[in-house]
C-alpha cells in the first residue's frame, strides 16, 4: 500500500493524518507493505510559522527554508503520533492540487489522505478549495477526514453508494479492502429516483406505481448482490448488507449515514465524457459540501 497524506499543519489536517496512519498500522497488523508520504506545499497568502531571516522566502530556493518546514512538518506528524519515522516528507512550492497530483502519479500512490477545507461555501464557489480540486484531479482513491469520523480503530461502518456505474464499482472494492483491514462492515446502498420520467409526446409521466418501484427494488437487491459475488471472492471474511431506498441520491445517502452513524461513504467518480477527465458527479458534489461523515471518492479504473 501507498499512502500519501496532504498536510497543512491545520486542525483539520491533524485529524487527516490521524486517519491515514490508522489505515497504515491496520494495513501492517495484516502483513502488508505500506509506504507512507506526508505532502506539504507552502501557501503563498498564509506565510509559514516559522520565518527564516530572510523573510517569506520559496522553499524550493532557499534550503535553509526548507528544511525548517521540513521539521515542522515532522513536529506536526509527532503531535498525532510518535510512530512516524517512516513518513517520507515531501515540502514543495506551487499550486498545491496540481503538485499533489502530480506526486500521486509519479510514485503510483494509492490512497490520498487530506482533511475537510475550510473555505465556507462563498469562497467555494468562486475560488474552490484543495480539497475540491483534488477531489476532481486526483488519480488515486481521495479520502477526506471527517474530524468526528477520523478514527479506523474498531469495527467500521462503511456505506457504499452505487449506481451501477464503474465508478460505483471502483468504491465498493476500495470499501471491501478498508472493511477487511479494521474488520468493518459494508452497506451497499442504491437509490431509486421516483421522479417523473419523459413521456413519447413530451411530456411527464407519473411517478413510480407500486408494482414498479417493488419490482425495480427486487432487481436492484439481486444486482447489488452479484456485484458483491466478485468482492467476496477476494475478501471472504467481509460482511455486507444491500439496501435500495426510494428518494432523490443525495438525500438517501445523507440519511443512511446520519441513521447508521457510518465512519466512511464512498462514492465513485465519473469520466467526463467531453473533455475526457476525472470528475466528480453532481451528487457526489452535494455531499462533498455537507460533509455528514469521512468520505472516500474512488476513479473506475482504481481497484
Amino acid at each position: 500500500m501507498n499512502l500519501a497524506i496532504a498536510v497543512d499543519l491545520s486542525v483539520e489536517s491533524h485529524f487527516a493524518v490521524r486517519w491515514a496512519l490508522d489505515l497504515r498500522d491496520r494495513a501492517r497488523d495484516r502483513g502488508e507493505s505500506v509506504t507512507c508520504h506526508a505532502i506539504h506545499v507552502p501557501s503563498p497568502s498564509a506565510p509559514f510559522a516559522i520565518q527564516n531571516f530572510t523573510g517569506f522566502g520559496r522553499a524550493d530556493e532557499e534550503p535553509g527554508l526548507h528544511r525548517q518546514m521540513v521539521h515542522q512538518v515532522r513536529d506536526f506528524l509527532e503531535s498525532v503520533s510518535p510512530d512516524v519515522d517512516d513518513v517520507e516528507i515531501v515540502v514543495q512550492d506551487g499550486d498545491a492540487p496540481k503538485i499533489i497530483s502530480k506526486f500521486c502519479i509519479a510514485h503510483q500512490v494509492d490512497w490520498l489522505v487530506t482533511g475537510m477545507s475550510t473555505i465556507g461555501p462563498v469562497g467555494r464557489f468562486f475560488l474552490g478549495s484543495t480539497v475540491h480540486k483534488l477531489a476532481d484531479r486526483a488519480p488515486c482513491r481521495l479520502a477526506v477526514v471527517h474530524p468526528e469520523h477520523a478514527s479506523l480503530e474498531g469495527p467500521v461502518d462503511l456505506v457504499v453508494g452505487v449506481d451501477f456505474l464503474p465508478g460505483s464499482e471502483a468504491a465498493l472494492f476500495a470499501a471491501a479492502e478498508l472493511a477487511n483491514h479494521t474488520d468493518g462492515h459494508l452497506c451497499l446502498l442504491h437509490a431509486l429516483q421516483d421522479a417523473p420520467t419523459g413521456s413519447v409526446h413530451g411530456g411527464l409521466t407519473t411517478y413510480l406505481s407500486t408494482s414498479d418501484s417493488a419490482n425495480l427494488t427486487l432487481a436492484s437487491r439481486r444486482a447489488l448482490h452479484r456485484m458483491m459475488d466478485e468482492v467476496v471472492q477476494l475478501y471472504p471474511d467481509v460482511t455486507y448488507d444491500v439496501f435500495v431506498d426510494t428518494g432523490g441520491a443525495r438525500q438517501v445517502l445523507s440519511d443512511a449515514v446520519t441513521r447508521r452513524n457510518s465512519d466512511i461513504l464512498l462514492l465513485g467518480k465519473v469520466r467526463h465524457p467531453t473533455i475526457e477527465r476525472l470528475a466528480l458527479g453532481s451528487v457526489s458534489r452535494q455531499i462533498l459540501k455537507r460533509m455528514p461523515t469521512t468520505l472516500v471518492f474512488a476513479p473506475p479504473e482504481v481497484r
